[in-house]
Protein backbone atom coordinates (compact mmCIF):
# COMPACT_ATOMS: atom_id res chain seq x y z
CA UNK A 1 0.00 0.00 0.00
CA UNK A 2 1.06 3.61 -0.85
CA UNK A 3 2.81 5.97 1.76
CA UNK A 4 -0.30 8.11 2.74
CA UNK A 5 2.19 11.49 2.88
CA UNK A 6 3.14 10.45 -0.94
CA UNK A 7 -0.63 9.72 -2.33
CA UNK A 8 -2.35 12.65 -3.55
CA UNK A 9 -6.17 12.38 -4.12
CA UNK A 10 -7.76 13.53 -8.12
CA UNK A 11 -10.95 15.07 -8.73
CA UNK A 12 -12.27 13.28 -10.86
CA UNK A 13 -15.81 15.14 -11.08
CA UNK A 14 -17.62 18.44 -9.90
CA UNK A 15 -21.09 17.96 -9.05
CA UNK A 16 -23.58 20.22 -8.23
CA UNK A 17 -24.56 18.34 -5.24
CA UNK A 18 -23.09 16.55 -2.17
CA UNK A 19 -22.10 12.97 -3.85
CA UNK A 20 -23.13 9.19 -2.24
CA UNK A 21 -23.34 6.07 -3.14
CA UNK A 22 -20.90 5.06 -5.81
CA UNK A 23 -21.09 2.28 -7.90
CA UNK A 24 -19.61 0.64 -10.88
CA UNK A 25 -21.14 -1.42 -13.68
CA UNK A 26 -19.67 -4.73 -15.63
CA UNK A 27 -18.28 -1.64 -18.53
CA UNK A 28 -16.81 0.05 -15.65
CA UNK A 29 -18.71 3.42 -15.84
CA UNK A 30 -19.64 4.38 -12.63
CA UNK A 31 -22.95 5.79 -11.31
CA UNK A 32 -22.81 8.78 -8.54
CA UNK A 33 -26.08 9.95 -5.91
CA UNK A 34 -26.04 13.52 -5.50
CA UNK A 35 -28.06 16.22 -3.80
CA UNK A 36 -29.38 16.93 -0.51
CA UNK A 37 -30.10 20.85 -0.89
CA UNK A 38 -34.10 21.51 -1.40
CA UNK A 39 -32.62 23.98 -3.77
CA UNK A 40 -30.53 21.59 -5.95
CA UNK A 41 -31.57 19.20 -8.43
CA UNK A 42 -31.66 15.55 -6.59
CA UNK A 43 -29.96 13.18 -8.96
CA UNK A 44 -27.79 10.06 -9.76
CA UNK A 45 -25.36 10.86 -12.48
CA UNK A 46 -23.65 8.39 -15.05
CA UNK A 47 -19.64 9.21 -15.17
CA UNK A 48 -18.44 7.44 -18.08
CA UNK A 49 -14.10 7.39 -18.52
CA UNK A 50 -13.54 10.69 -20.60
CA UNK A 51 -16.58 12.16 -20.45
CA UNK A 52 -18.80 14.62 -18.46
CA UNK A 53 -21.14 13.48 -16.15
CA UNK A 54 -24.48 12.64 -17.53
CA UNK A 55 -27.82 12.97 -15.40
CA UNK A 56 -28.80 9.30 -15.68
CA UNK A 57 -32.13 9.06 -13.07
CA UNK A 58 -34.16 12.15 -10.95
CA UNK A 59 -35.03 10.80 -7.44
CA UNK A 60 -35.43 12.45 -4.21
CA UNK A 61 -31.81 12.02 -2.08
CA UNK A 62 -30.36 8.94 -3.44
CA UNK A 63 -28.29 7.28 -1.44
CA UNK A 64 -26.36 3.76 -1.81
CA UNK A 65 -26.17 2.14 -5.12
CA UNK A 66 -25.55 -0.92 -6.47
CA UNK A 67 -25.59 -3.19 -9.75
CA UNK A 68 -26.73 -6.72 -10.11
CA UNK A 69 -25.76 -9.47 -12.38
CA UNK A 70 -28.83 -8.84 -14.43
CA UNK A 71 -27.77 -5.07 -14.76
CA UNK A 72 -30.65 -3.86 -12.98
CA UNK A 73 -29.73 -1.73 -10.38
CA UNK A 74 -30.84 -0.76 -6.95
CA UNK A 75 -30.57 2.94 -5.41
CA UNK A 76 -31.70 3.46 -2.25
CA UNK A 77 -33.57 7.34 -1.64
CA UNK A 78 -35.97 8.81 0.86
CA UNK A 79 -37.97 6.16 2.20
CA UNK A 80 -37.42 3.65 -0.37
CA UNK A 81 -35.46 1.21 -2.15
CA UNK A 82 -35.75 1.76 -6.73
CA UNK A 83 -34.94 -0.84 -9.03
CA UNK A 84 -34.05 0.59 -12.32
CA UNK A 85 -33.33 -0.36 -15.44
CA UNK A 86 -29.50 0.17 -17.41
CA UNK A 87 -31.06 2.58 -19.54
CA UNK A 88 -32.37 4.61 -16.05
CA UNK A 89 -35.83 3.68 -16.35
CA UNK A 90 -37.63 2.93 -13.06
CA UNK A 91 -38.80 -0.86 -12.84
CA UNK A 92 -40.13 -0.63 -9.17
CA UNK A 93 -40.10 1.16 -5.86
CA UNK A 94 -39.86 -0.98 -2.37
CA UNK A 95 -40.88 0.68 0.66
CA UNK A 96 -41.76 -1.46 3.46
CA UNK A 97 -40.79 -4.89 4.72
CA UNK A 98 -42.78 -7.71 4.66
CA UNK A 99 -44.45 -7.48 8.15
CA UNK A 100 -45.30 -3.71 6.90
CA UNK A 101 -42.88 -2.16 8.37
CA UNK A 102 -41.98 1.11 6.58
CA UNK A 103 -38.81 2.40 5.78
CA UNK A 104 -37.52 5.93 6.83
CA UNK A 105 -34.56 6.53 4.78
CA UNK A 106 -32.40 3.71 3.39
CA UNK A 107 -28.99 4.43 3.10
CA UNK A 108 -26.48 1.98 1.92
CA UNK A 109 -26.58 -1.37 0.12
CA UNK A 110 -24.07 -4.81 0.62
CA UNK A 111 -24.81 -7.35 -1.91
CA UNK A 112 -24.81 -11.24 -0.33
CA UNK A 113 -23.71 -13.64 -3.26
CA UNK A 114 -27.42 -15.45 -2.72
CA UNK A 115 -29.15 -13.07 -5.62
CA UNK A 116 -30.62 -11.08 -2.24
CA UNK A 117 -29.02 -7.97 -0.71
CA UNK A 118 -28.87 -6.31 2.73
CA UNK A 119 -29.22 -2.49 3.09
CA UNK A 120 -29.12 0.16 6.51
CA UNK A 121 -32.10 2.13 7.74
CA UNK A 122 -31.13 4.86 9.81
CA UNK A 123 -33.76 7.33 9.53
CA UNK A 124 -33.44 11.16 9.10
CA UNK A 125 -31.93 12.97 11.49
CA UNK A 126 -33.20 13.57 15.10
CA UNK A 127 -34.53 9.69 14.87
CA UNK A 128 -34.53 8.81 18.71
CA UNK A 129 -31.20 6.77 19.15
CA UNK A 130 -31.07 2.94 19.17
CA UNK A 131 -33.82 2.69 16.52
CA UNK A 132 -31.62 2.16 13.73
CA UNK A 133 -32.25 -0.90 11.85
CA UNK A 134 -30.91 -3.07 8.96
CA UNK A 135 -32.76 -5.31 6.75
CA UNK A 136 -32.54 -8.40 4.21
CA UNK A 137 -34.15 -8.16 0.72
CA UNK A 138 -33.45 -12.22 -1.25
CA UNK A 139 -33.62 -12.44 -5.06
CA UNK A 140 -37.15 -11.51 -5.19
CA UNK A 141 -36.91 -8.66 -3.47
CA UNK A 142 -38.98 -9.80 -0.76
CA UNK A 143 -37.51 -7.74 2.42
CA UNK A 144 -36.90 -8.68 6.23
CA UNK A 145 -36.00 -6.80 9.35
CA UNK A 146 -32.42 -8.21 9.98
CA UNK A 147 -31.51 -6.35 12.98
CA UNK A 148 -32.07 -3.56 14.77
CA UNK A 149 -30.96 -1.70 17.82
CA UNK A 150 -28.30 0.65 16.26
CA UNK A 151 -27.63 4.22 16.77
CA UNK A 152 -27.26 5.63 12.91
CA UNK A 153 -26.31 2.29 10.91
CA UNK A 154 -24.27 3.87 7.72
CA UNK A 155 -22.28 2.21 5.55
CA UNK A 156 -22.04 -2.20 5.25
CA UNK A 157 -20.11 -4.56 3.16
CA UNK A 158 -20.31 -8.67 3.16
CA UNK A 159 -17.17 -10.11 3.99
CA UNK A 160 -15.70 -12.06 0.72
CA UNK A 161 -16.22 -15.68 1.77
CA UNK A 162 -20.08 -14.52 2.51
CA UNK A 163 -19.96 -15.39 6.39
CA UNK A 164 -19.76 -11.53 7.85
CA UNK A 165 -21.42 -8.60 7.55
CA UNK A 166 -19.64 -5.38 8.10
CA UNK A 167 -21.43 -2.28 9.14
CA UNK A 168 -20.49 0.73 10.53
CA UNK A 169 -22.68 3.41 13.31
CA UNK A 170 -21.73 6.74 12.62
CA UNK A 171 -22.94 7.59 16.25
CA UNK A 172 -20.37 6.51 18.20
CA UNK A 173 -17.53 5.30 15.43
CA UNK A 174 -17.91 1.64 15.71
CA UNK A 175 -17.88 -1.07 13.48
CA UNK A 176 -19.67 -3.63 14.08
CA UNK A 177 -18.97 -7.62 12.71
CA UNK A 178 -22.36 -9.77 12.74
CA UNK A 179 -21.89 -13.58 11.57
CA UNK A 180 -24.65 -14.50 8.72
CA UNK A 181 -26.01 -17.37 9.86
CA UNK A 182 -28.23 -17.64 7.02
CA UNK A 183 -29.05 -15.32 4.27
CA UNK A 184 -31.17 -12.10 5.63
CA UNK A 185 -30.15 -14.36 9.06
CA UNK A 186 -27.69 -12.50 11.53
CA UNK A 187 -25.90 -13.54 14.76
CA UNK A 188 -24.36 -11.65 17.92
CA UNK A 189 -22.28 -8.53 16.53
CA UNK A 190 -18.69 -8.16 17.50
CA UNK A 191 -17.06 -4.72 17.85
CA UNK A 192 -14.16 -4.72 15.89
CA UNK A 193 -13.26 -1.33 16.52
CA UNK A 194 -14.21 2.48 17.52
CA UNK A 195 -12.75 5.40 15.26
CA UNK A 196 -14.61 8.36 17.37
CA UNK A 197 -11.95 11.57 16.23
CA UNK A 198 -15.05 14.18 16.54
CA UNK A 199 -18.67 14.63 17.41
CA UNK A 200 -18.49 16.54 13.97
CA UNK A 201 -17.01 13.28 12.18
CA UNK A 202 -18.58 9.73 11.96
CA UNK A 203 -17.97 6.58 9.64
CA UNK A 204 -19.81 6.44 6.31
CA UNK A 205 -19.59 4.24 3.19
CA UNK A 206 -17.37 1.22 3.03
CA UNK A 207 -15.39 -1.11 0.64
CA UNK A 208 -13.13 -4.50 0.49
CA UNK A 209 -10.48 -5.29 -1.29
CA UNK A 210 -9.23 -8.78 -2.38
CA UNK A 211 -6.88 -9.52 0.49
CA UNK A 212 -9.63 -8.50 3.20
CA UNK A 213 -9.19 -5.08 3.65
CA UNK A 214 -11.63 -2.74 4.93
CA UNK A 215 -11.74 1.27 3.04
CA UNK A 216 -14.05 3.26 5.48
CA UNK A 217 -15.15 6.36 4.34
CA UNK A 218 -14.65 9.29 7.44
CA UNK A 219 -17.01 11.83 7.16
CA UNK A 220 -15.87 15.02 8.84
CA UNK A 221 -12.61 14.53 8.86
CA UNK A 222 -11.50 13.73 5.12
CA UNK A 223 -9.39 10.67 5.34
CA UNK A 224 -10.19 7.15 4.58
CA UNK A 225 -9.69 4.67 7.06
CA UNK A 226 -7.87 1.21 6.24
CA UNK A 227 -8.62 -1.75 8.50
CA UNK A 228 -7.80 -5.36 8.37
CA UNK A 229 -10.22 -7.92 9.07
CA UNK A 230 -9.63 -7.68 13.26
CA UNK A 231 -10.13 -4.19 13.18
CA UNK A 232 -6.59 -2.87 13.06
CA UNK A 233 -5.94 0.53 11.43
CA UNK A 234 -3.22 0.28 8.68
CA UNK A 235 -3.06 3.29 7.26
CA UNK A 236 -5.41 6.84 6.50
CA UNK A 237 -5.47 8.70 3.80
CA UNK A 238 -6.61 12.04 2.89
CA UNK A 239 -9.83 11.57 0.68
CA UNK A 240 -10.38 15.14 -0.98
CA UNK A 241 -13.49 15.88 -0.01
CA UNK A 242 -13.68 16.96 3.85
CA UNK A 243 -17.00 15.41 4.16
CA UNK A 244 -16.17 12.03 2.61
CA UNK A 245 -19.26 9.82 2.35
CA UNK A 246 -18.56 6.66 0.53
CA UNK A 247 -15.87 4.60 -1.70
CA UNK A 248 -15.56 2.09 -4.45
CA UNK A 249 -13.24 0.73 -6.42
CA UNK A 250 -12.88 1.30 -10.17
CA UNK A 251 -10.44 1.52 -12.86
CA UNK A 252 -8.13 -0.60 -14.55
CA UNK A 253 -7.88 -4.01 -12.21
CA UNK A 254 -9.57 -2.07 -9.63
CA UNK A 255 -7.09 -0.25 -8.23
CA UNK A 256 -8.38 2.89 -7.81
CA UNK A 257 -10.66 4.16 -4.76
CA UNK A 258 -13.56 6.66 -5.46
CA UNK A 259 -14.77 9.04 -2.75
CA UNK A 260 -17.73 10.51 -3.01
CA UNK A 261 -18.93 13.61 -0.75
CA UNK A 262 -18.29 16.93 -0.65
CA UNK A 263 -15.33 19.05 -0.11
CA UNK A 264 -17.17 21.88 1.93
CA UNK A 265 -20.59 21.74 2.98
CA UNK A 266 -23.41 18.95 3.04
CA UNK A 267 -25.57 21.36 1.18
CA UNK A 268 -23.52 23.11 -1.34
CA UNK A 269 -21.51 21.03 -4.16
CA UNK A 270 -20.44 17.83 -4.19
CA UNK A 271 -17.18 15.98 -5.85
CA UNK A 272 -15.48 12.74 -7.02
CA UNK A 273 -11.93 11.80 -6.13
CA UNK A 274 -9.47 9.06 -7.13
CA UNK A 275 -7.34 7.63 -4.97
CA UNK A 276 -4.38 5.76 -7.12
CA UNK A 277 -3.87 2.68 -4.41
CA UNK A 278 -2.54 -0.02 -6.75
CA UNK A 279 -4.20 -2.75 -4.68
CA UNK A 280 -6.47 -5.49 -5.89
CA UNK A 281 -9.89 -4.63 -4.93
CA UNK A 282 -13.43 -5.56 -4.86
CA UNK A 283 -15.82 -4.48 -7.67
CA UNK A 284 -19.00 -2.89 -6.72
CA UNK A 285 -20.73 -5.84 -8.47
CA UNK A 286 -18.46 -8.43 -6.27
CA UNK A 287 -20.41 -10.97 -4.30
CA UNK A 288 -19.42 -14.02 -2.42
CA UNK A 289 -19.51 -17.46 -3.85
CA UNK A 290 -23.21 -18.68 -2.95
Amino acid sequence: MPDPHQLIPEVVADLPGYTEGIAFDAEGTAYVSAGRDPGRAHAVYRLRPGARPELWLALRIPNGHKVLRDGTHLVAADGTLVRVTAAGRMVDSLTHDASGLAFRRPNDIALDGHGGFYFTDPGPSGTPAREGRIFYGDSAARIILAHEGLCYPNGLVVRGDGRALYVDDSCDGRLYRFPITLPGRLGSAEVLATIADSTDAGLDGMALDREGRLYIAHNGLGMVEVLDASGRRLARYAAGNRLASNVAFGGPDLGDLYVTGSPGEKFGPGAVYRLRLGVRGRGSMATPPP
